[in-house]
């Protein structure tokens, strides 16, 4: 997969731009130095020099000119990628990958009664393999989205909530229901919550 082609095209051309470090125009800018780090670490050999060679065999294919193959300049430029820059654009890409996922592979479980009334579900997403599965579940740094607890279906996403003050925590099954059989059903047997009463 050519990754800088990803990184520059219309779904998160804005993104990569929000979150790029002021750099010259060098051999390795931080959009090609992430394209060939995201490879580095998804090919079976992982080493900088695979990665160094694969970019100049890719430049000299383009008709570019080839400085060095020394991994040096490489290493350096990859650890001035802002950490930012990388969580930004992967949560932006676990975004669009949700939003493209059929309905029924998406769930959003944990569910918040807000002090004003408000009721907001999380984020956090898990495998279904397997039996008697436990999770763990911390609700910071999770994304929130209102709930409609009449309809049972997620609206808009709620920037930072106050979880400091809430009422109720539940969960529900946002799965659409199959309609017969084992089809869209959850087998719920506890909920442990673990949290700090704060007075009204």
């Amino acid at each position: 997969m050519d990754f800088f082609n990803v990184l520059t095209g219309p779904d998160l051309l804005d993104r990569t731009d929000a979150y790029l470090p002021a750099h010259r125009e060098r051999l390795y800018p931080p959009t090609v130095t992430l394209s060939m780090f995201m490879k580095q670490a998804l090919s079976a050999d992982r080493s900088c020099q695979r990665a160094v060679n694969a970019w100049a065999a890719q430049r000299t294919a383009e008709g570019l000119t080839v400085q060095s193959i020394r991994t040096g300049a490489y290493c350096r430029a990859r650890q001035r990628l802002p950490v930012q820059m990388v969580t930004a654009l992967a949560r932006e890409s676990g975004r669009l990958l949700s939003k493209q996922a059929r309905r029924g592979w998406r769930w959003r479980g944990r569910v918040v009664k807000l002090a004003d009334g408000t009721f907001i579900a999380g984020s956090f997403t898990q495998s279904n393999d397997g039996e008697y599965i436990q999770t763990e579940v911390a609700f910071a740094n999770q994304r929130w989205y209102k709930l409609d607890p009449e309809k049972v279906v997620t609206t808009v996403e709620v920037k930072n909530p106050d979880l400091s003050k809430v009422d109720e925590v539940g969960l529900a099954d946002l799965m659409p229901s199959g309609g017969h059989g084992n089809a869209g059903w959850v087998n719920l047997s506890t909920i442990e919550l673990y949290a700090k009463p704060v007075p009204r």
